[in-house]
C-alpha cells in the first residue's frame, strides 16, 4: 500500500511540474546601429531599496542576448515585471566600465557599490518601449529579414557602422515587399518600419499589452527603431 501510495504521489508531483519550474527564457536580437543596455524585472523577487531582482544585459548592434534561469534556480518561474531599455552611456558608464558593460563582464554587473556598475546603469534614461506583436507567419517573414540585418550589423567595425546600418534597414525594407530586393530609395539611415508593421498586420502598442496578454511566457524580441524610437517586435502567442 505504502507503495501505491509513493506512485500516485509521483505522478501528481509530474503533473504539476510544468514549464515554469523550469524558468522561462526572453532573448533579444538588437537590430539597431546602437549599444543598448536592456533591463529585465522579475515579478515576486523584486526589492526596490536592494534592487535585488533587477538584470542588465548590453547588446551590441546585430547580437543576441537572453535572460535565463535554469532548474533549480530559485528565480526559476518568476514572470516579467517590466523590460526597459537604453543605450549604452559612455558619459555615465565612464570609460573603463563602458568598456567592461561592451564585453558583458558579469562582476560589473554584480558591483552593488554606491558608484559601481549596477547603479551607473541604473541611472540610464531606461523606460518601457512599445511593442508589435506579429502572427506567426508575418513573424517568420519579419523575423528572417530582422537576423539577416542583424548579420551584416556584426560585420561593422568603426568608420563603417553607418554603411552596415543602412544595409540593415534596407534588409528590413524587404519584408515588406514581399522578400523582393528594397529600392535603393529605401537604403537610408532611416526607415518608416510602421509601414513595414503596417504592410504585416502589426500594429505599434503600448508595453502595457505584453503584461496583459501574458508576462509568464517565454519570448523573442527584435529591438528595431521607428521614428528614432526604440520598439519591441515579438511573436502573437
Amino acid at each position: 500500500m505504502k507503495l501505491i501510495n509513493t506512485k500516485v504521489l509521483l505522478a501528481l508531483a509530474f503533473l504539476g511540474f510544468n514549464g515554469s519550474a523550469f524558468g522561462y527564457t526572453w532573448a533579444f536580437t538588437n537590430v539597431t546601429n546602437k549599444t543598448l543596455l536592456v533591463q529585465v524585472i522579475l515579478s515576486g523577487w523584486y526589492n526596490v531599496d536592494s534592487h535585488l531582482g533587477v538584470y542588465f544585459n548590453v547588446i551590441k548592434p546585430g547580437e543576441n542576448a537572453d535572460f535565463s534561469w535554469g532548474f533549480g534556480n530559485p528565480r526559476a518561474g518568476h514572470c516579467l515585471s517590466s523590460i526597459r531599455v537604453a543605450e549604452l552611456s559612455k558619459s555615465i558608464m565612464g570609460d573603463v566600465m563602458y568598456r567592461r558593460a561592451v564585453n558583458n563582464d558579469r562582476g560589473l554587473f554584480d558591483d552593488h557599490a554606491t558608484n559601481g556598475g549596477q547603479n551607473r546603469m541604473l541611472r540610464h534614461p531606461l523606460r518601457e518601449l512599445d511593442l508589435v506583436f506579429l502572427t506567426d507567419r508575418t513573424w517568420g517573414m519579419f523575423d528572417e529579414k530582422a537576423q539577416k540585418a542583424a548579420g551584416e550589423l556584426t560585420k561593422s567595425v568603426t568608420g563603417t557602422l553607418g554603411e552596415a546600418a543602412k544595409l540593415a534597414t534596407a534588409a528590413a525594407a524587404t519584408v515588406g515587399t514581399g522578400g523582393a530586393a528594397a529600392p535603393a530609395a529605401a537604403v537610408g539611415s532611416s526607415l518608416d518600419f510602421s509601414a513595414v508593421f503596417t504592410s504585416l498586420g502589426g500594429v505599434v502598442q503600448p508595453f502595457m499589452e505584453l503584461m496583459r496578454r501574458s508576462k509568464c511566457t517565454g519570448r523573442h524580441f527584435d529591438i528595431v527603431e521607428v521614428n528614432d524610437n526604440l520598439v519591441l517586435v515579438t511573436k502573437e502567442k
